[in-house]
């Protein structure tokens, strides 16, 4: 946590936010809270940087610029605030100090002051959308949708238990249970076509495929029940009338009375890839009419060749059983003009595989209980990764391209005019080495992240009493690991665990 890496100026937003979710952990909610406040006005501060600064931070080294997250980091913000009070509100005590020079002690909540956290996460939810409503006025809707947003809001407001507060509820249900098909097409748990909708998000074409996952089919059913559960509280003619026009069967008999919030596991860490960008199309886009003309008199080919024997540099991007090049006696075997260029893009793993959950009493039972994937944070990232990925190389893989085509043509010259000296071939790779060192440096991709972010979200619907009970978690990936939580008043029916 103390680590220069994260407590300098340029990642202290990260620092901030890593800070606060490990306090979250160890039940430290008052400094948690302070911690989350410094984050948001962190965060409003540096998002007011220009649009023309941030496109010419992403060429430089991420050193240079300030970390201000993705828009689904920045709503991980509100989620993280709502969980702090609906886990102040679910527990009957957290821990506190004055100065950081007194001991921590244990606060006492009764009821009633557990309430005004309550009505605290009602008041984060309701900044939260409209942070994602300023965003929309601002830039592309259609990744500005955000069910889980919606859902947890609706979760919150429901369990306010007024009659103006289910209204509300109530609408945002209906709000989600009409676009949830729209909010999750890019999404891969809910949506097995969600790649061939990404494709055409990315090339500006309207057009959207669907298959809905198990998944996709547990959480709308989920929403359904929340939705008539919420409607059967209010009106008998509103009830009725959505139950004909969704031709559902609501039974209450299957509502559980108690709602536990689950988060699990961590979200992978990006990495970097190294893709192709075609030298050849560098070579001809190139403006400066200087450098064009010296290109053209050595020709494209012979630069080609030149980078990758003398160099050593670049790759062919696919083989081709025509125009074999010879050069030196040796055949290359492939088409000069598919030479490739190295392009550093991140990239981040995403494991379709959830963890099994299990409900169990006092006396290790297991409980009846419906468990929902309520969203997974790896697979926005995932999703928000690729989408950043392909703008990358399309906006900046041509400029990267461009200077490594600029740095081979001045290799080459220098190599040319010292042809007959025998260090001519070390002064021209020396010459190369340090462009390429220069560029790269310009070109480093940023791999910053919210590394304590959960992998996955769930919702456990359960009919629970007073006691103790356990929450047991097992993944492919992890060993398992039990999570024991009391309920010390059966009237609470929400949790954040």
């Amino acid at each position: 946590m103390d680590s220069s890496a994260y407590r300098n100026d340029n990642n202290k937003l990260l620092y901030l936010i890593e800070k606060s979710r490990l306090l979250l952990k160890k039940k430290l909610y008052y400094e948690a809270e302070l911690s989350l406040f410094k984050s948001q006005a962190l965060l409003k501060e540096l998002y007011t940087v220009s649009i023309k600064k941030k496109i010419v931070s992403n060429l430089l080294s991420e050193e240079k610029d300030n970390y201000y997250g993705k828009i689904f980091e920045r709503s991980f913000l509100f989620q993280t605030q709502v969980l702090l009070y609906l886990k102040i509100y679910s527990s009957p005590y957290f821990y506190k100090r004055k100065t950081l020079k007194e001991k921590f002690v244990r606060v006492e909540l009764n009821k009633n002051e557990r309430l005004k956290f309550l009505k605290k996460a009602k008041s984060v939810v309701i900044a939260w959308n409209s942070f994602y409503e300023t965003l929309r006025n601002k830039t592309n809707k259609d990744r500005t949708q955000n069910y889980y947003q919606y859902l947890l809001a609706a979760i919150v407001h429901e369990a306010q238990g007024q009659k103006s507060e289910l209204k509300i509820a109530s609408i945002l249900y209906r709000k989600i249970l009409d676009n949830l098909k729209y909010m999750t097409k890019y999404l891969p748990l809910f949506n097995e076509r969600y790649e061939e909708n990404l494709k055409n998000y990315l090339s500006s074409k309207k057009q959207f495929k669907y298959k809905h996952t198990e998944f996709y089919k547990d959480l709308e059913q989920f929403i359904l029940k929340r939705y008539f559960k919420v409607l059967n509280k209010l009106s008998n003619k509103k009830f009725k009338k959505e139950a004909k026009r969704l031709s559902y069967h609501y039974d209450k008999n299957k509502v559980k009375t108690h709602s536990l919030l689950l988060d699990v596991g961590y979200t992978s860490l990006m990495e970097t890839k190294i893709i192709s960008y075609n030298l050849n199309s560098a070579l001809t886009k190139i403006e400066d009419p200087a450098l064009r003309k010296t290109i053209e008199l050595i020709g494209i080919t012979t630069l080609s060749l030149f980078a990758l024997n003398t160099l050593g540099y670049g790759h062919y991007v696919y083989r081709s059983n025509e125009d074999f090049v010879y050069y030196n006696g040796n055949a290359i075997g492939e088409l000069v003009k598919n030479v490739g260029i190295d392009i550093k893009i991140p990239i981040v793993e995403f494991n379709k595989i959830m963890p099994k959950i299990r409900l169990l009493n006092e006396k290790r039972e297991e409980m009846d209980s419906d468990i929902t994937l309520l969203q997974s944070l790896e697979q926005e990232l995932y999703i928000t990764t690729k989408e950043y990925a392909n703008r990358y190389y399309d906006s900046f893989g041509p400029k990267i391209a461009l200077k490594y085509a600029a740095a081979i043509a001045a290799a080459y010259g220098t190599y040319k005019s010292l042809k007959d000296d025998p260090m001519g071939r070390t002064l021209a790779l020396t010459q190369f080495f340090l462009s390429q060192k220069a560029i790269g440096a310009t070109a480093s991709v940023d791999l910053r992240q919210i590394s304590s972010m959960p992998k996955c979200s769930f919702i456990i619907d359960a009919n629970l009493t007073k006691g103790k009970y356990i929450l047991e978690v097992e993944s492919k990936t992890q060993e398992k690991k039990e999570l024991e939580f009391r309920v010390s008043d059966s009237t609470t029916s929400l949790f954040a665990l």
